[in-house]
């Protein structure tokens, strides 16, 4: 059965597992006792005192409470792992989704733009994976149920109950299994549950949690319950029938499924009078009688001969039902008349097995394993809203999947197979298109010790030998060792190590199925392709993981990790990892991307040492050794979280008039670190005429509920509140505010003013700097361009050039701070660097001038924090072009760089310094110049895009900072034959602006 299938492997998962490696509070320093002893305050589960001491009632609350230590997740704004059926409002305006990834996500319909993640307290394995939500008609609930975390402290199940008008969430119910559906009735009072194994199904009372009925007389999972208008209740049970319960909720029928051993969804009709029924492990599909069960027409279905017509969904009119599972490649989904008739042509959907379809307004929507989802409109037509973000780990064999023999390169397909190829270099520091197979790479050897029926097999043996699985665990992938000692077996959870005889010498659980797996160094690294998206690589000889990898299909960007969190990322990459912190039962948990440990974490020496080391501890000891840097472990990250502010929606609703609001916002410390400050962004930038708070006596911020009077341009804006603790910095809460005024400010229509400060060094006074062509053409060029946008969108454009000579570390600084006192919150500052860059031993990025001294950086070079500290304190926006990985080249095409500037730019285009960065490369890559084009490609590629109108994609006239970015990322790519990629990279806080027009 499709969905029992699911969740069997995650019972297995859960059984084969090593138990949850929670701390021993004896492991504790004092002051983290303290900081526990906070949180699990604010958790509502301890009451003692806060005073770093181990206690009594300390160890309760740690035993009764979520767990409180951080854990590592990948977060990409999109599931990342198998989604469960979804809930709709009957507005169709708010669509709900849960995963097994243990995220809830809402979404704006009929867009499917983001709105927000409900993260619930979530445990080890799979305790927090979601298997069913559901969502009130009036919105207002959000309803979500699985494998209950509270399960792994010895609770039993319950339903997280989110409320989005008073932002508060409660667990209700009392259950002895996993909950595998959920459905609200029409008017919002009751819930239903529907339960694993033989536990039936459970109505609740929403407003109290009290439970209503009970029905136990049920032998095997629930996936399908609802309710129609009048109250009547519908279930349908792997046990075969399918049972009808009046508003009573006593149970009026129950009826022996007529096409199929397992009934699954549901779906009523507008007029509460056909009941529709999917199934699965067949293809199957029933119209019934609503008040008998009994079936009215027979499905025009006799074509579909094999997969499942699993879920099914009724069009708004009535006029057909639309039903869909795993059936055609692409999935197909068919509409069939009350009549059982088939209605029009099938529609064909790129995704995988269909879960769920609900009715939405006029349209149908659906999710899909991948996962998918979006919406079929009546006349067929298929919208996909959100995609899988991850790669499609599937078929990740031979030629699909290969490495570099010391393991520090992976070739593989972003999409099934090798479909999309792409190589990752981990000493490159990116990825690249790799269309070609590459000789010097490993595939995995799967001949070299006779091993059979493993590739999607339950019964996989060697030399005749059965191997011992799990129940329900299937083999997919396979790599023997080149000394044919032993070989590695990815299965549906797990990596496997076994000898040549096939004795098992460990069993290492995985985040998800391992669809590839190869070997590098000798055999001493496996490297495996799982279905959440990551490529891992392990040690042979425990099967510890040693670094993990997750790229952003879409966007190209990725982000590589070790399990302590040391990460390296590409440009907008770093935030695709984070910190879950549980909270309460009764709160939702708190997600610290990244980004707010950078200082800590962002450590791409350490990351490129693990594959030489084996072993993280040491990586970080010989990284630190070489940047001089002293250990940081002794501080958890439990001490040090930053806080979290959230603003309440305004109660006279999101329209101003005048030119000022007061906003009211609530504020929290996780870790008691006092907050010292509250920053005000107008779309993204601090500007001159917001108010923050700042305490000079120095006494911290008080935390809970406060308000806050910020004045507004008279126009519509998105305010961020940024809270500091010292230099702990919170994630924007962000609120989106319509002017709603009859006049403008006169001087609000002025056009802005455009201060360019242009910088270009190629030949230096110290000769161990070696020489570069084009940076002072490249600086003098883009100014030349800025200029010429006088007139246009700006009313005056100002420049200061320093080419060569004139680029002294004083002429520099000096510049800088011409910036910052010109440029006014109506105005933009922008920079542009082009020369050598530099990264010190520490990791520390410096700007060389022209009278740089390699051995004097800190009197002779411009350090990253002087740039940053400028552009962050600009009154208006701040636009940063850095061209400056640069290294001498001996050919026609110069090249320039080595310095890995993804950690420049990711720095730089946080959202508490709202900087939008535009870099010449990626990585490590060589960024390009050739006498022939009279620039470097980037500075070539930016010029055409602005002053020859090229990036006017849309034909508009004006060129914005999407558009720029698009242009010179595609010219650049072909001027290069693609070996360098520009990038840009802005705040999530920073609309996208205009930045020139085209000149006619």
């Amino acid at each position: 059965m499709l969905r029992r299938f699911w969740i069997t492997v995650a019972l297995g998962t859960l059984t084969a597992a090593a138990p949850a490696g929670a701390r021993d509070l004896a492991s504790y320093a004092p002051e983290e006792i303290s900081a526990l002893q906070r949180r699990l305050t604010d958790a509502g589960c301890y009451t003692g005192a806060i005073d770093g001491r181990r206690n009594e009632a300390l160890a309760r609350a740690v035993g009764s409470c979520p767990d409180q230590e951080p854990v590592l997740r990948i977060e990409t704004g999109m599931h990342s792992g198998l989604p469960g059926p979804i809930g709709v409002d009957a507005a169709c305006t708010v669509l709900a989704t849960g995963a097994a990834d243990k995220t809830v996500r809402l979404w704006s319909m009929p867009d499917g733009k983001p709105i927000e993640t409900l993260r619930l307290p979530v445990g080890a394995g799979n305790f927090g994976k979601i298997y069913a939500t559901a969502l009130s008609n009036d919105g207002r609930y959000v309803a979500a149920g699985g494998w209950d975390a509270a399960r792994d402290k010895g609770q039993r199940y319950g339903i997280y109950l989110f409320d989005r008008v008073a932002r508060t969430m409660r667990r209700i119910g009392d259950f002895d299994n996993v909950i595998d559906s959920l459905a609200f009735s029409r008017d919002g009072r009751r819930i239903v549950a529907g339960l694993g194994r033989d536990n039936g199904i459970r109505v609740l009372d929403v407003a109290t949690g009290r439970e209503l009925m009970a029905d136990k007389d049920y032998k095997d999972d629930t996936y399908g319950v609802l309710f129609d208008a009048a109250g009547t209740l519908y279930a349908t049970s792997s046990d075969g029938f399918i049972r009808r319960y009046d508003a009573a909720m006593k149970r009026t029928h129950k009826i022996k499924a007529p096409d199929g051993p397992q009934p699954a969804m549901l779906a009523i009709d507008p007029t509460g009078r056909r009941l529709a029924v999917g199934y699965d492990e067949t293809v199957g599909f029933s119209m019934l009688d609503a008040a008998t069960l009994q079936p009215l027409a027979k499905a025009d279905i006799g074509d579909v001969k094999s997969g499942t017509l699993y879920t099914a969904a009724w069009s708004s009119d009535g006029r057909f039902v639309m039903t869909g599972g795993r059936t055609g490649n692409p999935k197909i989904l068919r509409a069939l008349g009350p009549d059982g008739r088939k209605v029009g042509n099938d529609r064909t959907v790129q995704a995988g097995t269909i879960l769920d379809l609900k009715t939405c307004g006029d349209k149908i929507a659906y999710i899909a394993a991948d996962p998918t989802f979006g919406t079929i409109a009546a006349d067929g037509k298929v919208s996909v809203l959100q995609m899988q973000r991850g790669m499609d780990a599937r078929n990740k064999l031979r030629d699909a999947f290969t490495v570099s023999p010391d393991g520090r390169s992976v070739r593989f397909g972003l999409g099934y197979s090798d479909t999309n190829p792409i190589l990752f270099d981990l000493d490159a520091g990116g990825i690249s298109d790799a269309p070609n197979k590459i000789p010097t790479h490993l595939t995995a050897d799967i001949t070299g010790l006779k091993v059979d029926k493993w590739e999607d097999e339950y019964e996989t043996s060697i030399g005749g030998k059965k191997l011992e699985l799990d129940s329900y665990e299937r083999a997919r992938s396979l790599a023997v060792r080149p000394d044919r000692s032993g070989f590695a077996l990815g299965t549906g959870w797990a990596l496997r190590a076994y000898d040549a005889k096939g004795t098992l010498r460990w069993r290492q659980q995985v985040p998800a199925t391992t669809w590839g797996v190869n070997m590098a160094q000798e055999g001493r690294i496996m490297v495996a392709a799982h279905a959440d998206g990551t490529i891992r690589w392990y040690r042979w000889s425990d099967g510890k993981e040693l670094l993990a990898l997750f790229i952003d299909v879409p966007t190209r960007r990725w982000v590589a990790w070790t399990p302590t969190g040391y990460y390296t990322a590409s440009a907008g990459g770093e935030d695709l990892i984070g910190w879950h912190v549980n909270r309460g039962w009764n709160q939702l948990a708190d997600f610290f991307p990244a980004a707010r440990f950078r200082d800590r974490f962002n450590r791409p020496d350490v990351v490129a040492k693990v594959l030489d080391t084996l072993d993280e501890d040491q990586a970080v000891v010989a990284a630190n050794a070489v940047a001089k840097r002293k250990p940081d472990n002794a501080v958890s990250i439990e001490t040090q979280l930053p806080p979290v502010i959230s603003v309440v929606p305004p109660a006279g609703g999101t329209n101003f008039t005048g030119q000022e609001l007061t906003l009211e916002y609530e504020l929290r410390s996780p870790s008691g670190l006092p907050v010292t400050g509250i920053d005000v962004l107008i779309d993204g930038r601090a500007g001159d005429s917001t108010r923050g708070i700042a305490r000079t006596d120095g006494k911290p911020i008080d935390t809970g509920k406060g308000r806050i009077t910020v004045t507004l341009p008279q126009r519509d804006v998105e305010v961020s509140l940024i809270a500091r603790a010292g230099d702990k910095t919170s994630e924007p809460a962000r609120v989106k505010l319509a002017y709603a005024g009859q006049k403008q400010d006169p001087a609000a229509l002025l056009k802005p003013k455009l201060y360019v400060l242009a910088v270009g060094v190629a030949k230096y006074q110290d000769s161990s700097v070696e020489p570069l062509g084009l940076p002072g053409k490249d600086a003098s060029d883009f100014a030349k361009a800025m200029l010429a946008q006088k007139g246009g969108i700006y009313g005056d454009v100002v420049v200061r050039s320093l080419i060569d000579g004139d680029a002294t570390r004083d002429g520099i600084v000096e510049g800088l701070e011409w910036l910052e006192k010109q440029v006014t919150s109506r105005d933009i500052g922008m920079i542009f660097l082009a020369g050598h860059g530099y990264l010190d031993n520490a990791g520390a990025f410096w700007f060389l001038p022209v009278d740089a001294s390699i051995s004097k950086l800190r009197s002779r070079g411009i350090n990253k924090e002087d740039i940053r500290s400028t552009l962050s304190r600009l009154a208006g926006k701040a636009v940063l072009f850095l061209d400056a990985c640069h290294a001498a080249g001996v050919s026609a095409d110069k090249t320039r760089g080595s310095v890995d500037i993804n950690g420049v730019v990711n720095e730089l285009a946080a959202s508490e310094n709202g900087v939008v960065v535009f870099g010449s490369s990626t990585g490590k890559e060589l960024s390009i110049e050739n006498a022939a084009w009279g620039n470097g490609a980037f500075t070539k590629a930016v010029i055409e895009g602005i002053a020859e109108g090229k990036a006017d994609l849309l034909k508009n006239g004006v060129i914005t900072l999407s558009e720029l970015d698009v242009y010179v990322a595609e010219r650049v790519k072909v001027l290069t034959d693609g070996r360098q990629h520009p990038v840009m990279s802005k705040p999530g806080t920073i609309p996208d602006f205009s930045i020139a027009i085209q000149k006619r």
